[in-house]
């Protein structure tokens, strides 16, 4: 049961400071280099229903998440409390890139389980391993055609200075986070080694896969959502097409939550695809806000629920 789990966490304040920072930069960059009154009209005109659909969406992901892991975790554990430690997971991965929050929560997770640390790390660091994989799977199964047209638009967004400005900062952001996270993000690239040489299971790889793939499919769904949303209009297919492509740039990319890289990439597959750069830029927005703001607020609560069990027990904080 969760009453008898983790240890009470902690989040230094310097943490909050810098991803409040990158937040602010990023997102006046990524609102003041498009029309930004035709950025916010049509924020301020989106469709509740379409946002509605991406919120449901995005709550749906939670639980797939939970219910991949209870299957990658060798059925560990509960369904209910894996989504609470997922919860936590995705506030910690707020903070710290490449999802080293929630990996080591789950972790230490399956650690209270009287798991070994090798196998409770390859139960944790399944999921990432193979979503990653199946990822790539994806982008390959995908038409090249789609890719050709795709890119032969793409020079025509590289001209806008806003682009151009946005995938700068990017650079900046992930260079300094790179330094700063340097040591944990040699523990995850063992950790995430461990985790791949440990998928000995076929049956589970393919349970995995399969939830990993449904799991994308809703994701692309939110973006897709979130485009409908600001009146937009783009096939599913190449939403689907940009969205896989995101998911490989935010799995490479050293920064929490894909700060930077995330919306770079997002404004110039849009405009590329042939959004308007304002309802490119709105559409991120409202993307962003429902992947990445949005659930902070449960990832809180679930971060309060956790510390309070572990306060009742007189537990040593981890700090992060």
């Amino acid at each position: 049961m969760l009453t008898a789990q983790l240890r009470k966490i902690q989040i230094k304040p310097f943490r909050v400071i810098l991803l409040l920072l990158a937040l602010a930069v990023i997102y006046y960059l990524t609102v003041h280099f498009s029309e930004f009154n035709t950025t916010m009209n049509l924020l301020e005109n989106s469709s509740w229903i379409w946002v509605g659909v991406a919120i449901l969406a995005m709550a749906l992901t939670v639980l797939l998440g939970a219910i991949i892991q209870y299957t990658a975790g060798n059925s560990v554990g509960t369904i209910s409390d894996l989504l609470v430690i997922g919860l936590a997971g995705s506030f910690l991965n707020r903070f710290l890139p490449f999802s080293i929050g929630g990996i080591g929560l789950t972790t230490e997770y399956y650690r209270k389980h009287d798991q070994k640390r090798s196998q409770a790390i390859v139960m944790a660091t399944i999921p990432t391993v193979i979503g990653a994989l199946t990822t790539i799977l994806l982008i390959l199964a995908l038409s090249p055609l789609t890719f050709v047209e795709f890119t032969n638009k793409l020079h025509v967004s590289l001209q806008a200075p806003g682009v151009v400005l946005i995938i700068t900062a990017s650079v900046g952001v992930v260079a300094l986070v790179s330094f700063i996270y340097r040591k944990r993000l040699r523990q995850v690239f063992n950790e995430v080694a461990i985790g791949l040489g440990g998928v000995r299971n076929l049956h589970q790889a393919i349970e995995v896969s399969g939830g990993s793939i449904v799991l994308t499919l809703v994701e692309a769904i939110i973006l897709y959502a979130s485009i409908m949303a600001i009146h937009g209009h783009l096939a599913f297919v190449a939403v689907f097409t940009i969205f896989i492509v995101l998911l490989l740039v935010s799995d490479v990319t050293p920064t929490p939550g894909g700060l930077g890289a995330t919306e770079a990439v997002l404004i110039l597959g849009l405009t590329g695809a042939g959004l308007g750069t304002s309802q490119a830029v709105a559409a991120t927005v409202i993307f962003r806000f429902i992947t990445f703001l949005l659930p902070i607020l449960p990832g809180a609560i679930a971060i309060a629920l956790l510390n309070r069990l572990a306060l009742d027990r007189g537990d040593i904080p981890i700090k992060l």
